[in-house]
């Protein structure tokens, strides 16, 4: 497994929170904690799992990521 610290932004409340975990969750092997406080995510993923992929999963949540 390999970890990935990803800056959100765009998030104002828990519904946003659950939209990207919901989204993150939806790659095989993925495992996300999104802190609102923090404006981040913290993802656990598989090593075939890129960090493009996870900016990209929470884009299409609609959110901005880098």
């Amino acid at each position: 497994m390999q970890d990935f610290n990803i800056n959100i932004h765009g998030m104002n409340c828990s519904h946003c929170v659950k939209t990207i975990e919901a989204q993150l969750l939806l790659i095989d092997g993925v495992k996300a904690n999104v802190s609102l406080e923090k404006e981040n995510a913290e993802i656990s993923a598989p090593p075939n799992i890129t960090r493009d992929s996870l900016v990209e999963a929470i884009k299409v949540a609609g959110f901005a990521a880098k």
